[in-house]
């Protein structure tokens, strides 16, 4: 497991953040076939943080779900005035499957039991006529068999509350325990909280060596009220062993932001004495972000694209610079200071 110290510079944007930009929350068809197990996976989540009854139920009441698709409808609406592209179209991040939902379970079983047997080898029809019909009602099917352990993996394709469905599979005869079997290691997510009238969702990409929780994320935060006006509150990136392509899936045809993503960026001179100049294609406000090679966080500011910024306090040696200009686009330059 690669090691790596989190650089500690953020660069923080309140794009538009600090006013509210109406929006609707009907979710388009794209979004819904995307999002859908998203807001219901979600909703699980939620329902458990306030206690709902609904948590002993498998079957998802949209009534739950419907109001986390109202505000990532919200959000997606924006397009790409609050950068909606980069999240839903560029990033396509998403919490399904690596949430409250298992598709996926472990069931351990006691062999001693005919019907286990029949899992044990490889045939989904046990014999146990009430347990397949509970399966069959939510759609699992037996999928492998760890002979080790004697355990059964079993998949559906539906979306569930797998918690509830765990606690009813293991009333069964035979049904030792049941497990999540779940083989992702997400490199992305969001959550959404609520505040009082307003939903805070916070969305998260992340790379770098995320078989250890992702070395280096970029982060938007939004929040949505009752009558869908929708909140850029900041947009962060930490940035520890270079930038990763997002995977680009364009879900909602906002078109194309991954060649604002990678916009080239030159420092002239560099290496460089004193004051450097930021040359980039992009016009307007840049925010920079300075870090020596260790992570520490040794300058930072906001400039005009064509400016410059001094570093003649700075000891001689690399630096990363992260920029950031007011559509979302990062870019991160290699600086030398001699």
């Amino acid at each position: 497991m690669k090691k790596f110290l989190l650089v500690a510079c953020t660069t923080i944007l309140a794009l538009g953040g600090l006013a509210q930009t109406p929006s609707s929350c009907t979710p388009s068809a794209a979004l819904l076939a995307a999002y859908h197990n998203d807001a219901r996976d979600l909703a699980v989540g939620r329902m458990y943080a306030i206690g709902s009854p609904d948590t002993s139920l498998v079957w998802i009441p949209s009534i739950h779900s419907d109001s986390i698709l109202r505000g990532i409808a919200a959000i997606a609406n924006t397009g790409s005035a609050l950068q909606a592209d980069s999240v839903f179209d560029a990033y396509c991040i998403h919490t399904y499957p690596n949430g409250f939902i298992q598709n996926s379970l472990e069931v351990v079983v006691d062999t001693s039991y005919a019907w286990a047997r029949q899992w044990e080898a490889g045939h989904n029809v046990t014999g146990n006529a009430e347990l397949e019909q509970f399966t069959a009602r939510y759609g699992f099917v037996l999928s492998g068999w760890e002979s080790a352990m004697n355990i059964a993996v079993i998949n559906t394709d539906s979306a569930l509350n797998s918690t509830a469905f765990a606690d009813s599979l293991n009333l069964f005869a035979g049904v030792l325990a049941v497990y999540p079997n779940n083989p992702h290691v997400g490199t992305n997510g969001w959550m959404v909280y609520r505040h009082g009238a307003l939903d805070t969702f916070t969305f998260t990409y992340g790379w770098g060596d995320c078989m250890s929780g992702c070395i280096s994320q970029k982060t938007w935060v939004y929040t949505v009220d009752g009558s869908c006006n929708v909140q850029l509150l900041s947009v962060t990136a930490s940035v520890a062993d270079g930038y990763s392509v997002p995977p680009y899936c364009n879900v909602l045809g906002l078109g194309s932001v991954a060649p604002r993503e990678y916009a080239d960026a030159q420092f002239t001179p560099n290496p460089a004495y004193g004051k450097v100049r930021i040359d980039w294609r992009q016009s307007g406000t840049i925010i920079f972000c300075i870090t020596n090679l260790t992570g520490e966080q040794v300058g930072a500011g906001v400039v005009q694209a064509g400016a410059s910024i001094d570093l003649t306090a700075l000891p001689a040696g690399a630096y990363i610079a992260t920029l950031t200009d007011a559509g979302g686009a990062t870019t991160h330059k290699r600086l030398v200071k001699l």
